[in-house]
Formats: C-alpha cells, structure tokens, sequence
C-alpha cells in the first residue's frame, strides 16, 4: 500500500503524492483558499481607493471653474465646466456654473439654455432655485421686463433664501417700466424683513440714485475734467448733458448723462438719437 506525503509549495498548495505530482480532482487547501481572499480583500481595497482619489480631482476641477469665474475669466471657467460635464462630474452644478458664466459675456440665449436645463432635469439639486433665478435674470439683462417680472413673482413663495434678491429684482423690474412708487414697495419690503441682508443696502442706491425719472448716461470718469469736456461737447449738439456725481469710500465718480425723462419711452429716443451720433448710451435705471 503506497503512503502519500503531504507536501506544500509556497506556489502551489495542493496534496502531492509521493512522487511530488497533484493527483486530478484534488480540492485546494485551506491555505489556497485563504491567499485567494486575501488577493480579493486587495483588489476591493485597491479599487475603493481608486474611486475616494478619482473624486476630489473631479470635484477639484468644477472648484478651479468656480475659480475662474469668481476671477472674472469666464471663458476658461466655460472650458473647465465643459470638461467637468463631458466627465459627468457634477452635471447640474457644472450647466448652473456654465450659465452664470454667459450671463456675465452676455451670451444670454446660451446662458438661458443653461439654466433651463438644470430647472427641467434637477429638481432635486440645491442649484434648482438658483437656475430658475437666473433664467428670469436673463430676461432682465435682455430688458424683458414683462417677462423676468412674472419668473421673479412665481419663485416668490418657493424661494426661501432668495426672497430679498426676488423682492430687490421685481422692484427693479418695476422702477424699469416707471412704476416708481411700487418699485418703493418692493423695496420698503427689504427694509422691513430682512434689514440686514445685502439687498438692504442695495435699494436704497437705487431709489437714491434714480430719484424717480429716466436718464441716459454717456460715461462715467475718475477725473472731472473729463467729464465736463464730454458734458460740453453734448451741449454743443444740444442734448440736455449733465453730471452726475457718485462718492464712493475711495474715491468719487463723474458720471455724464443726458435728460431726466418721466417714461422710458422718451428715454429710448434720445438714447437711439445719441448712438447714431457714435456715443455709447445706457438708460438708468
């Protein structure tokens, strides 16, 4: 009768026969069966890693987007948040950061798909009722007053956080289209509710600022010199030129305008009138 010796391999851990062959149909060891989990603990291991490093170079990179546009270099932000979306990295804050970045270009059907995008497809993100704030700002920055006024007054109730730039948007809406003393009421809301917000600040420069009629303004300029020579030359083509004075904690502004108008309407005359002339016009508010 022939004796087998058990014998182990530091490659292989089967039972040998005396001849140092594996019989057929031998089970492994436990030994065996022990490195094949340690070898399976590994990979798992290896691949969580992988996944917790991967990550943050994602998140990482919509960070440096985020960058970008906060340093006022919209383009590069637009190319980082491209990179982060074709990754599918963050897809909802990417379109949100993509649209604020062509709000600021004035890219403004491309920043409306943007936001839109976000407002149909996420309505589970924290960016949700952001991207519905910028897609009415769209219609504002395009001077749809109509429009950007029905989206601000629809968030209203929904808005939570938002509510004082809502409020602050819808008086300005109003103060656009002459509604001055609603765009008041907006505004004395702010004041009331929420009196430490920035958007407190804000209304009182622009109820300050506009004093309740329509101006077109021409330039603004650090030195009055300036703006008296441009004020003179708008005299001698005989538009109501004036200055405007604005101080700020550092220094103070000249800024050189043209009538104080009651509707808007007269406003957009004389400014058309002006751009034929070859000036740059922007109507207040």
């Amino acid at each position: 009768m022939r004796k087998d010796n058990v014998q182990f391999s530091s490659r292989h851990c089967f039972v040998a026969d005396s001849h140092g062959q594996s019989p057929s149909g031998t089970v492994p060891t436990i030994g065996f069966l022990a490195m094949t989990l340690v070898w399976i603990g590994m990979f798992i291991l290896l691949s969580t890693v992988n996944c917790q490093l991967l990550t943050p170079v994602y998140a990482g990179a919509l960070n440096h987007a985020e960058a970008l546009y906060l340093q006022g270099r919209y383009s590069e932000s637009i190319n980082e948040c491209a990179v982060n979306i074709a990754r599918s990295n963050n897809i909802d804050e990417a379109y949100y950061l993509l649209g604020l970045n062509c709000l600021k270009i004035n890219d403004l059907q491309r920043a409306r798909d943007k936001f839109k995008f976000v407002v149909d497809r996420y309505h589970s993100s924290r960016y949700y009722q952001q991207a519905k704030l910028g897609l009415a700002d769209t219609y504002l920055q395009e001077q749809k007053f109509k429009e950007a006024r029905g989206l601000y007054e629809r968030m209203l109730n929904e808005s939570g956080k938002l509510a004082p730039g809502i409020y602050l948007r819808i008086g300005e809406c109003a103060m656009k289209t002459g509604n001055w003393q609603e765009a008041k009421k907006y505004f004395q809301i702010i004041k009331d509710r929420y009196p430490l917000s920035l958007e407190a600040k804000e209304t009182g420069k622009f109820v300050y600022e506009n004093e309740y009629f329509f101006t077109v303004q021409i330039g603004t300029f650090s030195n009055q010199n300036n703006a008296l020579k441009l004020k003179d030359k708008l005299k001698g083509r005989n538009y109501d030129s004036y200055i405007a004075e604005l101080i700020l904690p550092q220094n103070k502004l000249y800024r050189v305008r043209v009538g104080k108008f009651k509707k808007r309407q007269e406003a957009e005359a004389v400014s058309e009138a002006l751009e034929k002339d070859g000036y740059p016009a922007k109507i207040y508010p």
